[in-house]
């Protein structure tokens, strides 16, 4: 991904309107961290709708469209918009926290089960596929309860045919971040691999003999797709599949 220029634009405007001090100052604001915001101005990590509303709760002159919209040019909004601008997305955040509040008390509820986050993006399982959702803000759709889940746990859809018959098209996936993937990557298992490119791509990951130190092996569980090596230059992040939810259950 290319650098978010934009996003860099907005964070120049906070500092100039002395609402912040520096990036560091910046991420204490919106209870962030230093290193996230670096990635997603650089490109590395995608610039989601709920930390540009985090960003544009700092200021009600910014318009949170110019970060998602090329054809929007107005980063600070004129006097007679910016009110009804702010005032919106300020009520969006407040109906996530009362929404949020209603979910505790089901997780609550729930005996041994964890509500989980779906996200509306999805993981395709062709190395050379495109994920059906590209360049769009991600978000959650709705949520999911699962036995056994952890806190930081999400949920994608499965989208392509190389994983079939293991993990067929519409397949909910809950998959779970693996920290230290550089130093352990676990072979043998089924991940999703966030690329530089953009790509989520579902895989099984196994060690490449010929060269275990700069690439990994992605294999198919659809004969009719080879197994291919990836660069692990190119993963951003690696998340384990830990189950996975068909229309005929787990």
């Amino acid at each position: 991904m290319a650098e978010n220029e934009r996003l860099r634009n907005v964070i120049s405007w906070l500092k100039e309107q002395g609402i912040i001090d520096n990036q560091e100052d910046l991420a204490s604001k919106i209870d962030s961290n230093r290193t996230y915001i670096s990635h997603i101005i650089k490109g590395r990590q995608a610039l989601t709708r709920k930390f540009a509303e985090k960003i544009c709760s700092l200021s009600d002159k910014l318009n949170i469209n110019y970060l998602f919209d090329e054809q929007d040019t107005a980063m600070v909004l004129n006097d007679s918009r910016h009110r009804i601008v702010h005032d919106f997305v300020v009520g969006q955040g407040k109906e996530l926290e009362s929404t949020k509040n209603k979910l505790q008390a089901i997780q609550d509820s729930l005996d041994g089960y964890r509500l989980v986050p779906v996200y509306n993006f999805d993981a395709v399982g062709g190395m050379s596929a495109c994920n059906d959702i590209t360049d769009a803000p991600a978000y959650i759709e709705k949520y999911v309860p699962f036995a056994g889940a952890h806190l930081e746990d999400i949920c994608v859809h499965v989208t392509g045919n190389s994983m079939i018959p293991t993990y067929s098209p519409g397949t909910l996936l809950l998959i779970r971040k693996v920290e230290g993937w550089r130093e352990y990557f676990g072979y043998g298992h089924t991940f999703v691999l966030f690329l530089n490119d953009g790509r989520r791509i579902l895989k099984e990951v196994r060690k490449f003999a010929e060269n275990s130190k700069d690439f990994v092996l992605c294999v198919s569980h659809n004969k009719e797709y080879e197994s291919e090596e990836l660069p692990k230059a190119m993963i951003v992040s690696v998340y384990k599949v830990i189950m996975a939810l068909t229309n005929d259950g787990f």
